[in-house]
């Protein structure tokens, strides 16, 4: 079919640009011994790309190769190894854990041979525990989030200057800014108008001394964000597109990864708010519907 070659050859694309920025990021490791390049945000920079959003990608391409059987088998391992080790580096937490649980879920279900099986899921768990056990920078992302002040995030009248904030604690925030912009009945069912949030955002973050670059995000959650500006009529339409996709999603099953990945990264960042992010969940979401049965 012709849009599985789509994927196919798009996966390719995603592990050559893995290839690519891995090397250059050694490259620079090297020449200034700074193990931050190998990492996140760092590790895309150099084509002043969002980690999180490039993890997006490569995470629809490896759940896709992973249930592709039509791959020959030493180029869907060689794929799998290349977007697998990519995407850690990537350490976009969400991401990587909704990718390993769904990666789990799926070789369970779909492959037959007991022993094939048993060989990837062990692989899967080793691959969690040495990310989780042994000291690196992938296992700090996940270790500070523990470090998380829930009752000052939400209390605190007045932040200190130069607090370090946990990405939890930066996300508590925003919910914290959403619950005090959405104060009249009619914001509640209509919103503040589309886009209009940022003003009221920056004025919340300026009272509450919160570092300057917090007062230019949105709030790092789509339902907040469409709740915000749309109201409770936005919301409940957007919730209602959901649920159409993700039934759809049952029929075309190797889109239902995408849909399961998109709802869930929805809780951490505004997704379709950004260009990058409204372009991949964009494309997929019409091809979804406009796909035939026999597509599966």
């Amino acid at each position: 079919l012709e849009v599985r070659k789509i994927f196919n050859r798009f996966s390719v694309f995603m592990c050559c640009l893995a290839l690519v920025l891995v090397i250059q990021a050694v490259f620079r490791y090297y020449k200034y011994e700074f193990e931050g390049f190998l990492y996140y945000h760092e590790l895309v920079s150099p084509l002043e790309l969002n980690a999180i959003y490039v993890s997006y990608l490569v995470s629809f391409c490896f759940l896709y190769t992973l249930q592709d059987i039509e791959d020959k088998v030493i180029l869907k391992t060689i794929k799998l190894l290349v977007l697998g080790f990519f995407l850690i580096l990537l350490s976009s937490k969400m991401i990587l854990t909704i990718t390993i649980f769904i990666s789990a879920i799926m070789v369970f279900f779909r492959i037959k041979r007991n022993l094939h099986r048993l060989i990837l899921l062990g692989f899967i768990f080793l691959t969690s525990v040495l990310i989780l056990v042994f000291a690196n920078p992938i296992k700090n992302r996940f270790v500070s989030e523990f470090n998380t002040s829930y009752v000052e995030i939400l209390n605190e009248k007045r932040f200190e200057n130069g607090r370090v904030y946990t990405g939890i604690e930066a996300r508590l925030l925003q919910v914290r800014v959403f619950n005090e912009i959405m104060n009249s009945p009619k914001k509640f069912l209509l919103g503040v108008g589309l886009d209009a949030s940022k003003k009221e955002i920056k004025e919340k973050h300026t009272r509450l001394n919160t570092p300057v670059r917090f007062h230019t995000y949105n709030f790092h959650n789509q339902y907040l964000q469409i709740f915000a500006e749309l109201g409770i009529v936005g919301l409940f339409m957007f919730f209602t597109s959901l649920i159409l996709a993700l039934k759809r999603a049952f029929k075309i099953n190797y889109l239902l990864p995408f849909m399961i990945i998109s709802i869930s990264l929805f809780i951490t960042e505004s997704v379709i708010w950004r260009q990058r992010g409204i372009l991949f969940f964009g494309m997929l979401y019409i091809l979804l519907f406009t796909l035939d049965n026999q597509n599966e």
